[in-house]
């Protein structure tokens, strides 16, 4: 995931448990049997991925760790750092792969981890003095930076599960109590359309009620009260429109805290739509969480979007720039769209492949 400036408190990482103490909040939760790449750009962390390790007693693959290299150098990052979290049996052959990768790729290793949630080794440091072989005790609830980062509005989940918690469906009472509201929601929409004249006056009138509803529960959201299921159900069927799907997805912009608010918006709504309405609310939620620098919750939502509907198009080109590695500002020249931008790079990295191809070898 890229970690744009504006959402980044200011703060001096001066030792590993700094830097432990940062990674929930860059990737979302505290991690487990992972792997995290921090790419470095002018002393900021300006890009951080996190991985599964391989399984126990097999080797990392050759290509994925070739695509995770391949990811960091699409960032223009020169130098990372590396944190396993796990048993040394997992994390080793990981960190030692890595390296080995990104040293051929001319990507410099500042320092390379292992922790397991209470202390923590460096593959770099040989001074026993401040890397004892037994490991380095660290709490990271101690560090000045967690708090910098909670001050920043920055969560960090206690774990995955609770990490995915936040796009799940409601269910029970809950769920029936949306169903009912999105039965009305949708005779509320005929009722609409057939009060109108011809096909003219109907498409005026839908763009009319999307950009009310839209303007309406944003400000509401700003003002820190979320949609009532009423208002979450007549956005969800509003949402099928792919004209006022795209409203809301053009004011999405910039970087930073000025996303929050859409964010929570088409989260709620994503948590709350009916099945088959899912795609559209779980696009518009994965792009403000990717631009507010949360690459990893916007790749489940992207997944829930396709498992209703594999062909929803705004869902596959926000997962194709995602998992190409671009970083939100590539869309800073919306609205020309994140399939042009993927050809251009696509071209690009042709042209530098043949380019390498071509050179003399030695």
């Amino acid at each position: 995931m890229t970690v744009p400036r504006g959402t980044q408190p200011r703060v001096r990482l001066g030792s590993p448990t700094d830097v432990l103490a940062t990674i929930p909040f860059l990737v979302g939760y505290h991690p487990s049997d992972s792997i995290v790449i921090l790419g470095l750009s002018e002393r900021r962390i300006t890009f951080a991925a996190r991985d599964d390790l391989p399984p126990a007693g097999e080797p990392p693959a050759d290509d994925h760790v070739a695509q995770l290299v391949e990811v960091v150098l699409r960032q223009g990052c020169r130098r990372v750092m590396l944190v396993g979290y796990g048993d040394e049996e997992r994390v080793t052959p990981m960190i030692e792969a890595l390296r080995v990768a990104f040293d051929r790729a001319g990507v410099t290793v500042v320092d390379a981890l292992r922790a397991d949630g209470r202390r923590y080794w460096s593959y770099l440091c040989a001074n026993e003095h401040c890397c004892p072989p037994q490991g380095t005790p660290y709490d990271t609830s101690t560090s000045e930076v967690a708090v910098a980062w909670t001050l920043a509005g920055r969560v960090a989940r206690r774990d995955r599960a609770e990490y995915e918690a936040q796009i799940q469906p409601v269910s029970g009472a809950a769920r029936e109590a949306m169903r009912q509201a999105t039965a009305v929601a949708h005779e509320r929409l005929l009722t609409l359309l057939a009060e109108a004249e011809d096909d003219a006056q109907a498409e005026a009138a839908l763009l009319n009620a999307g950009n009310l509803a839209i303007a309406t529960a944003l400000d509401r959201q700003l003002r820190g009260i979320p949609p009532t299921d009423e208002e979450a159900a007549w956005l969800s069927v509003l949402l099928q429109s792919t004209a006022i799907r795209d409203i809301a997805w053009s004011l999405i912009r910039g970087s930073g805290p000025g996303l929050y608010h859409h964010r929570v918006l088409w989260q709620e709504v994503l948590h709350r739509a009916e099945p088959d309405l899912v795609p559209a609310p779980a696009s518009l939620f994965a792009f403000a969480a990717w631009r507010s620098g949360d690459g990893g919750i916007a790749r489940l939502a992207l997944q829930r979007a396709l498992e209703v509907d594999p062909r929803y198009r705004m869902a596959r080109l926000l997962q194709q720039a995602i998992t190409h590695g671009l970083p939100p500002t590539a869309l800073d020249g919306w609205p020309e769209g994140l399939d042009a931008i993927i050809r251009r790079r696509r071209r690009r990295r042709g042209r530098s492949a043949r380019h390498q191809a071509g050179r003399p070898a030695g």
